[in-house]
């Protein structure tokens, strides 16, 4: 009997942590439909100055050099870059970096233009907050995904990958 108690404690306690963690997330399902949903792009006037670094140029194809620095990746990457994390190559990166989803955006849509790649606008997604772009065109057939996530007015989170879309 005591053993029986026991275990319905034992769950009671399991599905109470698992009820405070899973309410703690946030609502991935909006979090969906904002990358699906396409919407007007940021517009590119009256936005701050912030120091990056010039785009990779390439000689046509849509292939990239190694970015310079101190990272192993060949996507292009602003001047400040925090808490970068990526296996090199061409494999996925995620960083941080002082600039505001504005200028982020900005960056990375003259990065890819001048790389000679061209953005897939029935993929492009827009918020306040967020930013999803699809661009194709890269030397491996394969599309370059980049999204964002503002963390505050001057900090965003990147992801840049490769996909098979």
């Amino acid at each position: 009997m005591k053993t029986k108690h026991l275990q319905i404690a034992f769950s009671f306690v399991v599905l109470v942590s698992l009820a405070c963690t899973c309410s703690a997330l946030p609502d991935l399902t909006a979090i969906a439909n904002d990358l699906a949903t396409p919407t007007a792009s940021a517009s590119s006037g009256g936005s701050t100055s912030t120091k990056v670094s010039p785009a990779p140029t390439t000689s046509g194809g849509g292939g990239a050099q190694p970015t310079k620095g101190k990272f192993d990746t060949i996507f292009p990457l602003p001047t400040s870059v925090k808490n970068f994390t990526g296996g090199g190559g061409e494999t996925s990166v995620n960083f941080q970096t002082d600039m505001s989803l504005k200028d982020t955006i900005t960056f990375y849509k003259k990065a890819f233009a001048d790389m000679g790649l061209k953005e897939r606008t029935v993929n492009t997604a827009v918020t306040d907050s967020t930013f999803s772009f699809v661009f194709d065109g890269y030397k491996n057939g394969k599309a370059i995904v980049i999204q964002g996530v503002a963390l505050g007015a001057n900090s965003t989170n990147v992801n840049i990958r490769f996909e098979s879309l």
